[in-house]
C-alpha cells in the first residue's frame, strides 16, 4: 500500500535529473578542477557529459524497473543499468592507465555532484528518499567496476592495452594524413615556438624538403626556415594567439607573394600552451584584384563627376536664358496697358529678344547635330578632322578655315596638326529649323580624310611651332587663361606671333582653347580669308560652346586609349604568367631527366676513351669509339644546358672590367673560331669600362653568343666585337655588340629565338639564347638582335653600370 507513494519523490527526481544534465556536467567539472582530476582527462564540458549522460540514463531506467532500491547482493547482475554501467566504465579507465583507488576517487565527485542536485528539491522527505536510492545506486555502479576489475586477467589487460595503443596510432595515421594532404600550408611549433611538423604545402613554400620523417622527428633550429619564418611572425604573435589574422609578405619560387597568417594556441588537458598552429592563404591575385577595382572605380568616378559638373553648367546656362525669355515677356505684359508708342516700342524689343532666342536655338540646334559624331569618336586622329570639318562645313559655314595647335608638353609649345578650308570640308548645310532630338547623322569618309591631311593648308600647319610664353604670346594666353581670344587686327597687333601671319595672310582670326575643366589640349585658330567677313560675337559664343564639347570629346577619347591600353598589358600579363608556369613545369621535368641521364653519359664516355686508347687508331673499331666520345660530349653539353637553365641562378655582384669579360669569354671559343678559320674583328675602347655584375654569368652570355655565330658561318666570315658606352633608362650602360656575316634568321623566327627550347638547328637545344636573356634581365638589362637573312647578324647587350 506504500509503493505509489514511495514512486512519487523518485518520479520527481528522474525528471530533475533528465533537466539538469548541464549543471551536473559544470559541478562534477568543479570538483574534478579543485581535487586536480582534470590530468588524466579533458577540462572540457563535451568529454564529461558522455559519463553524466551514461550515469543519468542508468538512474532513469534504474527508476523504472525498480521503484524501491533493490538490495545490494554479492553477486553481479551485468543486466542491471547501474551494474552495466559500472562494467563499461572498468574498460575504459584500465584503457587510460587510471588505478582501482583513483576510480572510486571520482565516483565520490559524482556522488556528491547528484547529491548536491537533491538538495535543489524542496520536501525534506523527498530528499531523504533520493539520496537513499543514489547510495544504492552508486554501490551498484562500484561493484559492477570491481567486480569487472578483479575477473579481469593480465592478459586480457595486456590485450586491452594493446588494442588501444593500435586504435591510437590509427587515430595519429589520420591525423598525419590529413595533415599531409591539406592544400594550404600548415606549421605546428610547440609551447618554445619550435617547429615541429610543417605540411607538404608548408615545405614548398618555404623550399625546404627533408629526407621523409624528418619534419617529424628531426631536432629544429634557429637556421631552419620555419624558424627564420616565425622571427618574422613574433612581433604579432600576441594578435594571432587572440585569433587575429595578420598579412605578411613572403618571397616564393613565383616571387613576393602576401599570405593572410592564421594563428591557433594549442592547450593541453589542464588548459596549459602546449604550442601553436600557423594557417598561411595566399592572398596576392585577391589584393591585386582589389586594388585594380579600385583604381578603375576611383578613375570612374572622377570621369563621371567632370561629365556631371560640365551637363550642370550647361544646364545652368540654359536655364538662365530662358528665364531671361520669360522674364522679357513678363515685361511686356505689364507694360500692355501703356501707350501705343511704347507698346509698339516693347513689341519690338520682344521681336529682337525673340529673334536672338530663336538664333541661340538655331546654334544650339547645330551645336548638337555637329558634335553628335565627335562625342561618339575614340580616334583622336580622326576626332581633330571631325573638329575642324563641323566648323567649316556647309555653303555658309560658321568659318571659313580651321586650324588645329595641340600642346607639346614635353617641349612646351604648341604644335600644328591639321588645317581644314573650305576647299577640304563637306557639304553639311545649317538645320533651318531647331532639331535637338535626332539630328541627321554625318561623318567623314577615308578618302576625305586623305585630302585633308594632304592638303597644302595641312602641310603648311604641321611646319608652325609657337612657343608658349604668356607674356608676348596671344596663342599661349588662350591656353594659359583657358578663354577665347578675338584679333581683328592681326599684323598690327604685337601679341600675334609672327609665323601665323606670315604662313596664312591672317588678317583677323579668334583663337579658342580645347579644354575640359582641369586640363587644356591645344588651340583652334578660325578666320575667315575668302570673304573677309568679321567674327561676331554670336559666332564667338558658338566657338566657346564647341569648343568646350570638342574639349570634352578629346578627353573621352584619350581615356578610352588609356582604358585600351590597360587591358592590352593585361593581356600581356596573363599570357606571360601562363608562359612563365608551362615554362617551369617543362624546366623541372628536363632537369629531373638530365640528372637521370648524366651518370650513364659518364660511364659511356669513359669506356668509350678506354677502348679507344688501346685499339689501332687507324681501325674502325677506333673511329667507332672515337665517334661514341664526341656524341658523349654532345649529349653531355645538351645536359648541362638543361641543368644549368632550369637550376635557379645566384647573381654574386663584384667590380667586374667588360674588356676582360669579353676576353675571357673568347678565349675559349677561340679554338672552335680557329677550326672554322674565322676572322675576329674588334672595336674595344681606350678607357677600361667597369660594372657591377657576376662576372662569370656575364662570361657566359658572350660564349653562347660567339659560339652561335661560329655555328651560323659555317666555316667563313668574319666575327665583329664592338664594346662602347650607353645609356638605359636614361642612367650610364654599357653596350657589347656581337655580329656575324653568317646566313640570319629567317624573318618568322626571330620573335622566337628567346623562347626556351626553340632551335633551328638539327643538334641544339634551344637553350643558349634564353640563358643569354635570363641573365641579362637579371642584371636589369636588355639584349636587341637584328638580322638579315643572307647578310648576318647583330646582337647588342646592353647592361647598367650600376645596378
Amino acid at each position: 500500500m506504500r509503493r505509489p507513494h514511495a514512486e512519487k519523490p523518485l518520479q520527481s527526481f528522474a525528471e530533475l535529473i533528465a533537466a539538469s544534465e548541464t549543471w551536473l556536467v559544470r559541478r562534477l567539472l568543479k570538483y574534478a578542477e579543485e581535487r586536480g582530476y582534470t590530468p588524466f582527462t579533458p577540462p572540457l564540458e563535451e568529454a564529461w557529459r558522455s559519463s553524466i549522460s551514461g550515469l543519468s540514463n542508468g538512474m532513469l531506467t534504474s527508476i523504472r524497473q525498480h521503484p524501491s532500491p533493490p538490495p545490494i547482493t554479492p553477486e553481479i547482475d551485468r543486466d542491471d543499468p547501474s551494474v552495466a554501467f559500472g562494467v563499461l566504465e572498468a574498460k575504459r579507465h584500465r584503457q587510460r592507465g587510471v588505478t582501482v583507488a583513483m576510480f572510486f576517487g571520482l565516483m565520490k565527485y559524482f556522488r556528491r555532484s547528484y547529491l548536491d542536485l537533491i538538495d535543489e528539491m524542496k520536501a525534506e522527505t523527498e530528499r531523504l528518499g533520493c539520496r537513499h536510492f543514489i547510495d544504492h545506486y552508486f554501490d551498484r555502479v562500484e561493484l559492477g567496476f570491481l567486480g569487472e576489475w578483479e575477473q579481469t586477467t593480465a592478459d586480457a589487460y595486456i590485450a586491452e592495452l594493446q588494442d588501444a595503443n593500435r586504435d591510437l596510432i590509427h587515430e595519429k595515421n589520420r591525423y598525419l594524413t590529413t595533415f599531409e594532404s591539406l592544400p594550404t600550408p600548415a606549421i605546428l611549433y610547440d609551447k618554445a615556438f619550435r617547429p615541429i611538423n610543417l605540411n607538404l604545402a608548408a615545405a614548398q613554400l618555404l623550399e625546404e624538403l627533408p629526407t621523409p620523417g624528418g619534419r617529424y622527428y628531426g631536432r629544429p633550429t634557429e637556421q631552419d626556415a620555419a624558424s627564420q619564418l616565425f622571427k618574422k611572425i613574433r612581433p604579432h604573435l600576441s594578435m594571432l594567439l587572440n585569433a587575429e589574422p595578420i598579412t605578411l609578405m613572403l618571397e616564393t619560387r613565383q616571387g613576393v607573394r602576401q599570405y593572410q597568417v592564421f594563428g591557433r594556441e594549442l592547450l593541453d588537458f589542464s588548459k596549459q600552451l602546449i604550442g601553436m598552429v600557423l594557417i598561411f592563404s595566399d592572398i596576392s591575385e585577391l589584393k591585386h584584384a582589389e586594388e585594380t577595382l579600385r583604381v578603375l572605380f576611383e578613375e570612374e568616378e572622377k570621369r563621371v563627376k567632370n561629365r556631371t559638373a560640365e551637363l550642370l553648367r550647361l544646364n545652368q546656362k540654359l536655364t538662365l536664358e530662358v528665364k531671361e525669355r520669360r522674364r522679357a515677356e513678363l515685361e511686356i505684359q505689364r507694360l500692355n496697358s501703356g501707350l501705343e508708342k511704347r507698346v509698339a516700342k516693347r513689341t519690338e524689343e520682344l521681336r529682337k529678344v525673340s529673334e536672338e532666342n530663336n538664333q541661340k536655338l538655331q546654334e544650339l540646334s547645330l551645336l548638337h547635330r555637329l558634335s553628335s559624331p565627335i562625342l561618339a569618336t575614340v580616334r583622336v586622329d580622326k576626332l581633330a578632322h571631325l573638329i575642324l570639318t563641323a566648323l567649316t562645313a556647309g555653303p555658309s559655314p560658321v568659318f571659313e578655315r580651321a586650324m588645329l595647335f595641340m600642346i607639346n608638353e614635353r617641349s612646351g609649345i604648341l604644335q600644328g596638326m591639321l588645317g581644314v578650308d573650305r576647299g577640304t570640308s563637306i557639304d553639311l548645310p545649317f538645320p533651318t529649323k531647331p532639331d535637338l532630338g535626332h539630328p541627321t547623322p554625318w561623318d567623314l569618309d577615308d578618302a576625305r580624310l586623305a585630302c585633308q591631311r594632304e592638303s597644302e593648308l595641312c602641310s603648311q600647319v604641321k611646319k608652325v611651332r609657337i612657343e608658349l610664353d604668356k607674356t608676348k604670346n596671344i596663342s599661349s594666353r588662350a591656353v594659359l587663361e583657358k578663354r577665347i581670344f578675338y584679333i581683328p587686327d592681326a599684323v598690327n597687333d604685337k601679341r600675334v606671333n609672327p609665323a601665323i601671319i606670315n604662313n596664312f595672310s591672317i588678317r583677323s582670326f579668334a583663337v579658342a582653347p580645347l579644354q575640359t575643366k582641369d586640363r587644356v589640349f591645344g588651340v583652334v585658330f578660325v578666320d575667315n580669308p575668302d570673304s573677309g567677313k568679321a567674327i561676331t560675337r554670336e559666332d564667338l559664343r558658338f566657338l566657346q560652346l564647341f569648343t568646350s564639347q570638342a574639349g570634352i570629346a578629346i578627353e573621352n577619347s584619350l581615356l578610352y586609349g588609356s582604358l585600351e591600353e590597360a587591358n592590352r598589358r593585361l593581356r600581356e600579363a596573363q599570357d606571360q604568367l601562363l608562359h612563365g608556369e608551362r615554362l617551369a613545369t617543362i624546366g623541372e621535368m628536363a632537369a629531373s631527366i638530365a640528372h637521370e641521364l648524366k651518370g650513364p653519359l659518364v660511364s659511356i664516355g669513359g669506356f668509350a676513351r678506354r677502348l679507344g686508347r688501346k685499339m689501332n687508331k687507324d681501325s674502325v673499331e677506333a673511329q667507332y669509339a672515337e665517334t661514341i666520345v664526341n656524341e658523349v660530349k654532345r649529349l653531355e653539353k645538351l645536359l648541362s644546358d638543361t641543368l644549368s637553365f632550369s637550376r635557379k641562378a645566384t647573381i654574386c655582384y663584384d667590380r667586374c672590367d667588360i674588356t676582360d669579360v669579353v676576353e675571357d669569354a673568347l678565349t675559349i671559343v677561340m679554338p672552335l673560331l680557329e677550326r672554322s678559320a674565322l676572322k675576329v674583328v674588334k672595336a674595344y675602347p681606350r678607357k677600361s669600362i667597369h660594372l657591377f655584375a657576376d662576372c662569370q654569368q656575364l662570361k657566359q652570355i658572350f660564349i653562347n653568343l660567339f659560339s652561335n655565330a661560329n655555328e651560323a658561318m659555317q666555316n667563313k666570315g668574319e666575327l665583329h666585337i664592338a664594346i662602347s658606352g650607353s645609356t638605359l633608362h636614361g642612367k650610364p650602360a654599357v653596350a657589347v655588340k656581337v655580329g656575324d656575316t653568317g646566313s640570319g634568321i629567317p624573318t618568322d623566327a626571330i620573335n622566337k629565338i628567346f623562347n626556351s627550347f626553340y632551335t633551328t638547328k638539327l643538334d641544339g637545344t634551344g637553350l643558349g639564347l634564353p640563358i643569354a636573356s635570363r641573365i641579362v634581365a637579371n642584371h636589369g638589362g636588355k639584349i636587341q638582335v637584328k638580322s638579315q637573312p643572307g647578310v648576318g647578324t647583330d646582337f647588342t647587350v646592353i647592361l647598367p653600370l650600376n645596378h
